[in-house]
C-alpha cells in the first residue's frame, strides 16, 4: 500500500478507535471514518478499510485475524507513532504534511527536485526523518518539463528513438499524456510514422519510453495541424491493464490467482491491480480475482511471485505460465558451465 496523507489519517483514526476499546464491524468503522474525515472520505469503501487493517496488522497492531469484528487484543501495548518511526504527535502531523505536499505538486520540475533528495530533514533541528536507500534516477529528466509543455500547448514534436535491439527511427508525434510506471516515464499520443507510413489503425494510441528517446524537438515541418485526441480515454485505458502496454486484441477477462504463504499478505497491502478482489480465503492460501486485459507486465508479475502463485483461471493463461515455468526449469536440468575464475575480475 503506498503511503499517502489520506492513508496516514485513516490508520490513525482506526488505531485511536480500537485503542479506546470495543469491537467494531466494517460498517461501524466506515461510519466512524466517514464522520471524522468528512469530504476526505469520498471513495472510501470496505476494500480500502481491509487494506488499512492489513497495513496495521503487518506493522504489529494486535488485531486478531479472521474475525467478523475488529478490536485490539486485551492487554496488548501498541504505538502507531512508533510504527511510523516517530516519537510524538507533532512529528506525525509533520510527516503527513510532507506526504501531502509531495502529492499535490503540479510542476514536474518540483517533483524531480524532490525525488533527487536522498533524505528529508526537519528544518528546525536538522534531524533526519525520511531517508531513501539510494537517489531515485529519472532518465531524460531534462526533457520532462519540455514534454509537459508540448502536451499542454498541443504542439507537434519530432522524436528520434532507439529500440532495445539497436534499431533507430524518427517519428512526428502528437503528444497527449506523460505517464510514470515502475520508475520510468512513457509518452502517449498519435504517431504519424505508424499511422500514415505503416497504415496502422488511426485510432490506435502509441507510446514511447522517454529514457530511449535520443532527441525531442518541436517539428520543423510547416503547415500541419495538431491532431486532437477525440477517441482515446486514458482513465479507462489504464484501468484495464497493469503497467503501460495494452494489446487491442486482448479483451478484459477474469483472472483467478491463488497465492500461498506470506505473499498473500503482501498482496493485501500492495494491490497488484485496482480490480483486485478476494475470491476465496483459506488457511494455506487465498484466491484473488482480477478483471484485466492481459499483457506482459501482468504475466511477469505473476512469475515474480515464483512458487507462491498459481493461475487457476483462465485455462489459456494457466497453460502459458506453465510453459514458461517449464522453460525456466529446463535451464537448471544440467550442471551450469561457469568459469569461477572470472569472478576474480569483479
Amino acid at each position: 500500500m503506498p503511503i499517502t496523507g489520506n492513508i496516514l489519517e485513516r490508520v490513525k483514526i482506526i488505531h485511536e478507535t480500537l485503542q479506546a476499546g470495543g469491537m467494531y464491524s466494517s460498517a461501524e468503522l466506515l461510519e466512524i471514518l466517514g464522520k471524522k474525515l468528512g469530504t476526505d472520505a469520498l471513495g472510501l469503501n470496505r476494500r480500502t478499510l481491509i487494506d488499512d487493517i492489513e497495513y496495521l496488522r503487518q506493522n504489529n497492531a494486535p488485531i486478531p485475524d479472521r474475525k467478523r469484528k475488529y478490536y485490539y487484543e486485551a492487554g496488548a501495548k501498541y504505538s502507531l507513532l512508533n510504527t511510523l518511526g516517530i516519537s510524538d504527535e507533532n512529528k506525525f502531523e509533520e510527516l503527513k504534511g510532507i506526504v501531502q505536499s509531495l502529492m499535490h505538486m503540479d510542476k514536474i520540475s518540483d517533483l524531480v527536485t524532490a525525488l533527487d533528495k536522498t533524505e528529508l530533514k526537519f528544518l528546525d533541528k536538522g534531524e533526519k526523518f525520511v531517508s531513501f536507500d539510494k537517489p531515485i534516477e529519472i532518465s531524460n529528466r531534462k526533457e520532462l518539463p519540455n514534454i509537459i509543455n508540448y502536451i499542454k500547448n498541443k504542439q507537434i514534436i519530432d522524436i528520434k528513438y532507439s529500440e532495445f535491439d539497436g534499431s533507430k527511427w524518427g517519428d512526428r508525434f502528437h503528444p497527449y499524456l506523460l505517464k510514470e510506471y515502475n520508475g520510468k516515464w512513457y509518452l502517449f499520443g498519435y504517431s504519424e510514422k505508424w499511422v500514415k507510413e505503416k497504415g496502422i489503425d488511426k485510432n490506435k494510441i502509441f507510446n514511447y519510453a522517454v529514457d530511449r528517446i535520443d532527441s525531442i524537438n518541436l517539428t520543423s515541418k510547416k503547415g500541419i495541424e495538431f491532431i486532437e485526441n477525440t477517441w482515446w480515454e486514458p482513465k479507462s485505458h489504464f484501468e484495464q491493464i497493469l503497467g503501460v502496454t495494452k494489446y487491442t486484441e486482448n479483451p478484459v477477462e477474469k483472472v483467478v490467482l491463488r497465492v500461498y504463504g506470506e505473499i498473500k499478505y503482501f498482496l493485501y497491502n500492495n494491490r497488484l491491480h485496482q480490480s483486485q478482489d478476494i475470491f476465496d480465503e483459506q488457511d494455506e492460501y487465498d484466491d484473488f480475482i482480477f478483471k484485466i486485459s492481459l499483457n506482459h507486465e501482468f504475466k511477469n508479475q505473476i512469475l515474480a511471485y515464483g512458487h507462491n502463485a498459481e493461475v487457476l483461471y483462465p485455462p489459456h493463461l494457466r497453460l502459458e505460465i506453465k510453459d514458461r515455468v517449464a522453460q525456466m526449469a529446463s535451464y537448471y536440468e544440467n550442471q551450469a558451465v561457469f568459469n569461477e575464475d572470472r569472478l576474480l575480475d569483479f
